[in-house]
């Protein structure tokens, strides 16, 4: 009975040598090539990451670290859900602070029109601070939220549009860390300051002209930085994420400014009941920007 002969045989030495030569051309070509060939012909996918080469067919291969390395060659860190954390709630933040005089457009009219005795942010303040904003209400002051929310988008625009210049010159992580400084700074002008701790109130930001510029100059830094977050998940994603789960990143990162939209209708209608809340209101939104932005400028990274 005739043995049959493996495949192998029918090969010439020669020809074998030069497929090896030319295989090993090419993974020097190309050092992310996933398949490799042993001695023995067998081929075995192989993850080449910077530091080393993993072959994932080998079962005896238990190391937990293995499991963070994509199958695109790249390591993956638990970090990068941090990192998408804090960019989701930038810009969650960024529309909520933008959009807040929304449904509580006339109790913002009447808490910052000086000449409507019924709804100024007299009570809030103590006999001292009363007598002077009775002094200084002689100033009429008329805020229009309408004003507000468009200040707001237009400052929007001027930021998507200087949003490449600004990233090319500062990259991923100081682009965010600047938008978040922005959003801070905004927030806390047009609260003025943080009451009603008294030490870190500006009480003149609360009516008459001071008052005026004040929420205008706010909600125009809280637009301008709101592009710095919004155009910028995708870079995030591809920075920090495999492939599989670029979407879902840059989903969860855009679809925050739907959930800060919802929060300034919701929390907003629930929270202010009377023009004497708008300012605490204004100070809780900048709690939170004060939180986002030492959150980021500490532990955001490219």
């Amino acid at each position: 009975m005739r043995s049959r002969r493996s495949p192998n045989q029918y090969v010439s030495p020669e020809r074998s040598n030069n497929a090896q030569q030319q295989l090993e051309s090419r993974l020097a070509y190309n050092p992310l090539s996933q398949y490799e060939f042993d001695s023995n012909g067998n081929d075995h996918n192989l993850i080449h990451s910077p530091t080393n080469v993993i072959d994932i067919n080998n079962t005896n291969n238990n190391d937990n670290s293995n499991n963070n390395i994509s199958r695109c060659g790249y390591r993956i860190y638990r970090a990068r859900w941090l990192m998408l954390f804090y960019l989701s709630l930038l810009n969650l933040l960024s529309d909520w602070a933008g959009l807040s005089v929304a449904p509580i457009a006339t109790l913002t009219s009447r808490a910052y029109n000086s000449q409507d005795g019924e709804g100024d942010n007299s009570g809030y303040y103590n006999n001292n601070q009363q007598q002077q904003y009775q002094q200084q209400a002689t100033t009429t002051m008329y805020i229009q939220p309408e004003t507000l929310v468009t200040i707001f988008l237009v400052a929007s625009s001027v930021g998507t549009a200087l949003e490449p210049w600004i990233l090319s010159r500062l990259g991923l992580r100081r682009t965010i860390v600047f938008g978040a400084f922005c959003n801070m700074v905004g927030s806390l002008v047009k609260s003025g300051g943080l009451p009603p701790i008294t030490a870190l109130t500006v009480s003149s930001f609360h009516h008459g002209m001071y008052g005026k510029f004040a929420l205008y100059f706010g909600f125009f830094l809280v637009g301008f930085a709101q592009p710095l977050f919004q155009c910028t998940p995708a870079l995030l994603s591809a920075s920090w994420f495999p492939e599989e789960e670029r979407t879902l990143a840059t989903s969860i990162a855009l679809n925050s400014n739907q959930i800060g939209v919802g929060c300034a209708f919701i929390v907003g209608a629930l929270y202010v009941q009377s023009p004497s809340q708008i300012v605490n209101y204004f100070s809780l939104l900048s709690v939170f920007s004060i939180l986002a932005f030492v959150g980021t400028a500490l532990q955001l990274d490219d």
